[in-house]
């Protein structure tokens, strides 16, 4: 099964296979990266990581942003999407910013990747895809962060609890802080677009 998480990048760069490779060994991380038929290590647009026992953990594919192709496709579904979603500041930075996307890398996360610390190998991939490209993240059941990697729209399941680290918008600028995503009277207030009272800015 697995589900999401994307990289909605502002500069559509080759990011050469070497370099992810070095991401992970920095990282102190073992994985082999498989890339799919007909690529190219500078150029690629499908990649998989491997446990070096050679189980699958993620896959990852890249897809420039063209008219009728699928990259602008999703956009075209996230602009719909989140009209359904607040704070509603967020979702009006979100469908102008959507315009200035140039690629995205859509990471199917496997079931292998959330045991043991195989996630981290799906994290550090991202981060380094991310670091090249700008732009957004996004996740399944979550929601998007802004350019900053903080999260600004709110796309969580009812049950959810932890910390998160997220940003509102007040005038322009984004205000960060950290809160509980279980605290009923905390979502209200990011629900509205306001740093919540018991929330930590940073």
């Amino acid at each position: 099964m697995g589900y999401y998480i994307r990289v909605l990048g502002l500069q559509d760069i080759d990011i050469h296979l070497d370099e992810l490779s070095a991401a992970l060994k920095t990282a102190g991380l073992n994985a082999a990266l498989q890339l799919g038929e007909s690529c190219e290590p500078r150029k690629w647009s499908v990649l998989e990581a491997k446990t070096e026992r050679g189980v699958r953990l993620v896959q990852v594919e890249r897809n420039r942003v063209v008219p009728g192709k699928l990259a602008q496709q999703e956009l075209d579904e996230f602009r719909v999407l989140i009209r359904a979603h607040q704070p509603l500041s967020a979702v009006q930075w979100l469908d102008k910013y959507f315009g200035r996307i140039t690629v995205v890398y859509a990471f199917r996360v496997l079931d292998a990747a959330l045991l043991e610390d195989n996630f981290e190998i799906v994290s550090t991939l991202k981060t380094a895809i991310w670091g090249r490209t700008g732009g957004l993240l996004q996740n399944d059941q979550e929601g998007f962060s802004n350019d900053n990697g903080d999260h600004i729209l709110w796309q969580f399941p009812d049950d959810i609890t932890g910390d998160k680290y997220c940003a509102v918008l007040d005038n322009g600028v984004w205000v960060r802080f950290r809160m509980d995503l279980g605290d009923p009277f905390q979502r209200m207030a990011f629900w509205a677009g306001e740093v919540p009272q018991m929330a930590v800015r940073l």
